[in-house]
């Protein structure tokens, strides 16, 4: 009986068995496929190839391994018999016991491996949870910090932190009074009621302060800065002593809105979020330089030196307040407003340019 290559399909693995006659020899008649005739495959698994094997012999048959190729016809030879000579030859003894212990131990162990392999995907999952787990903590050491925390790079460049979000440390009244705790609210300071502003109790003049915000509906706060003395000049409040960076739940780029030197210079552009949404403001003083920035966009500029007549603008329009900002002390407190509603601070960080002492 013969078995050619039209009797089988790409995918098949075949056991073939060699039989010798009653005088000794190979009978190619009697030869066959051993069973199972043909293990098959699916589509896609391992392994994809039709194998024929035969032993070495004296007419010079040679084992054989003969893979489809993606016609489905078999690589190396048409016909399943392989011949010496043009002659039929004698198929020898090919796939012995070894070899389908070894092909069986293959499958074994692919078995424990695909095993293996899901503790390795569990192992790997819970490893990345536990990452994204470090990640967080890591966050307060590189990039973003966490709340009211500084990261090991702004430590190393020299920012300090005015706020810790647990306790009202470092800040007071204007009067230079402890701030009650309800001042303190989900890791913020709110200085809404107080009396006019709170403060931090120590006195700043080059520096550059980093804070977040958010303000409630209709809002009007301020961050003040450079403000000195504390006592109020005769029938003003302390805010004519300081600078102001207005914070208003306004849309428009007028002398009163977000991100103006409150009354002295307009912002380029309005570019503060809805209320109830967080904003980050930069401000940087540096000698007679201000700049003033919201939400990553430089929008103020103020060169103090031009500021030379009282109540006058360098442009030469007036403004509310009779001072001569060249000569404005440039060193002062640090306050958030309180205009009658809800404001919130956090992330309050200041480095400084120069070390400054107190007067």
């Amino acid at each position: 009986m013969s078995y050619k290559e039209d009797m089988f399909e790409p995918g098949d693995m075949i056991y073939w068995e060699a039989h010798k006659d009653d005088a000794g020899a190979y009978d190619n008649a009697t030869s066959r496929p051993s069973e199972p005739v043909a293990k098959r495959h699916k589509r896609g698994s391992w392994p994809r190839v039709l194998t024929v094997t035969s032993s070495s012999s004296a007419q010079g048959s040679t084992t054989r391994r003969c893979s489809r190729n993606p016609r489905g016809r078999i690589a190396g030879g048409a016909a399943l018999e392989p011949t010496v000579k043009g002659k039929p030859n004698p198929v020898k003894a090919t796939v012995t016991h070894f070899c389908q212990n070894v092909l069986a131990l293959t499958y074994l162990t692919l078995g424990y491996l695909a095993a293996w392999g899901g503790e390795v995907d569990k192992t790997a999952t819970t490893l990345q949870k536990n990452d994204g787990k470090e990640d967080k903590d890591r966050s307060s050491v590189s990039g973003q910090a966490a709340e009211n925390r500084l990261t090991a790079e702004e430590k190393r460049a020299g920012w300090l932190l005015l706020f810790d979000g647990k306790t009202p440390k470092g800040w007071e009244t204007i009067k230079n009074q402890p701030i009650p705790g309800r001042h303190l609210q989900n890791g913020a300071l709110n200085p809404h009621p107080c009396d006019y502003m709170l403060i931090h109790k120590k006195q700043w003049g080059d520096f550059v302060l980093s804070l977040d915000l958010k303000i409630s509906k209709g809002c009007n706060s301020g961050i003040f800065f450079r403000t000195f003395p504390l006592k109020p000049k005769p029938g003003k409040d302390v805010g004519y002593n300081g600078i102001e960076i207005a914070i208003d739940d306004t849309t428009s780029a007028g002398y009163h809105d977000t991100g103006a030197l409150y009354d002295l210079v307009r912002p380029s552009r309005n570019v503060m979020k809805p209320n109830g949404e967080w904003n980050h403001i930069v401000l940087k003083c540096n000698k007679n330089l201000i700049v003033v920035k919201v939400n990553g966009e430089m929008v103020t500029e103020m060169d103090l030196d031009q500021w030379s007549v009282p109540g006058k603008r360098p442009d030469g329009t007036s403004h509310k307040f009779g001072v001569d900002y060249k000569t404005h002390p440039r060193q002062g407190y640090i306050g958030l407003q309180d205009h009658g509603a809800d404001c919130w601070y956090k992330n309050i960080k200041l480095k400084p340019l120069y070390e400054v002492e107190n007067p």
